[in-house]
């Protein structure tokens, strides 16, 4: 008995491996009525057009969630059908929520994906490993799209190519508010043409791996997370006052913070420095954080000293730990003016631990006051 049949009454299917051999077809999901979750695997084993038709995604709209990967059996060198042909033949029902293409083998995008016929309400869309394509669909168009993510494609420049959005009635992703870009080496910036109304209710951005990208002015964006930044990149940071969180991981470009790059971060409460390996020193304006209440510094090979002044404005700081600073060799004197500070955590900085120790460190009275520090190896 064919497998559609022994599956006719099935309405949730979370996994299906498309195989060239008998019985793994597409066309086994014509006769299933599915909602919920389908993800779709082996794309790149599709025997012929007819079948990737007759799977008939787009008259099931009880389906919520969908997955098309290109992955391929081992050993199959080059596909029968352009992968373009069944990621068109694919479309799904414009009822559906979630969608996820990866490892997408064409250079173009789908009809129903450029027109947003099948993607019109959709509330996350992932774009996975679809390296041959230079360029993005119309996403920003997207109404109710909610999180965004775009990543593993090297010719992408811009998320947004479109450049009509004009004013409050055309406004860009309107209801964007998580937005993943990584591992886009050639991105410029998020839109060709940048607008005043652009990502009205973006909260969090996450950047990996996107050397180039210059962030703009986003008023609405609260948690920031940097990966493998370079110095122009940090410049940009400073377009973001309004931040909340900011996390600044693992870079070997950056030699130095900009000046004045956390000036107007009046907002900021929890600052992440990890494994800059090349920074000397920490930018001066740290200490304008009003609103900072954690502090955490980690992996700063080089780091050689914090700022000698204006401790005393970190009046909100409650949480400082620093981790594998080794040449970092003391703490400013300013550190006693820290009279909110709860916890102090020093790691892996043996000069600095050896000044810290309790009654004969040379920086003891700095801390004196702060009820729980943690030193050591742990």
């Amino acid at each position: 008995m064919p497998f559609s049949h022994k599956l006719r009454d099935l309405r949730t299917l979370s996994v299906y491996i498309v195989k060239s051999k008998k019985g793994h077809s597409l066309a086994e999901l014509r006769a299933l009525n599915l909602g919920g979750k389908l993800s779709i695997s082996g794309l790149g084993n599709v025997g012929s057009i007819s079948e990737t038709e007759d799977a008939n995604l787009k008259d099931k709209q009880d389906l919520q969630e969908l997955s098309l990967s290109w992955s391929r059996s081992s050993g199959k060198m080059k596909s029968i059908v352009r992968a373009e042909e069944v990621l068109e033949a694919l479309q799904p029902h414009s009822t559906l929520k979630l969608l996820t293409i990866q490892g997408y083998e064409g250079m173009h995008w789908p009809t129903w994906m450029e027109n947003n016929s099948a993607t019109h309400n959709l509330v996350s869309l992932r774009l996975v490993n679809c390296g041959k394509c230079k360029h993005l669909p119309p996403v920003g168009k997207l109404p109710f799209l909610k999180k965004l993510e775009v990543s593993g494609m090297d010719d992408v420049q811009y998320i947004e190519e479109d450049e009509s959005y004009d004013g409050v009635e055309a406004m860009p992703f309107p209801s964007l508010e998580e937005l993943h870009v990584e591992r886009l080496p050639n991105v410029e910036r998020l839109m060709k043409r940048e607008t005043t109304h652009m990502f009205p209710s973006l909260s969090v951005l996450y950047v990996y791996k996107c050397p180039k990208l210059q962030l703009p002015c986003l008023p609405s964006v609260k948690d920031l997370t940097v990966w493998r930044c370079s110095n122009e990149q940090l410049k940009s940071i400073s377009n973001l006052n309004a931040l909340n969180q900011l996390h600044l991981r693992y870079s070997d470009q950056a030699s130095y913070f900009p000046e004045g790059m956390m000036s107007n971060m009046t907002s900021l409460a929890t600052l992440e420095i990890d494994s800059f390996s090349e920074v000397k020193e920490l930018p001066s304006d740290i200490t304008n954080l009003t609103a900072l209440s954690g502090l955490s510094i980690q992996d700063c090979s080089k780091l050689e000293c914090l700022p000698e002044q204006g401790w005393e404005g970190l009046s909100s700081l409650r949480h400082l730990s620093i981790h594998n600073c080794e040449v970092l060799e003391s703490l400013p004197d300013g550190v006693r003016h820290l009279t909110s500070l709860q916890s102090l955590t020093i790691k892996n900085c043996p000069v600095l631990e050896k000044r810290c120790e309790k009654g004969t460190g040379e920086d003891w009275h700095k801390i004196a006051h702060v009820p729980h520090l943690k030193f050591g190896r742990f």
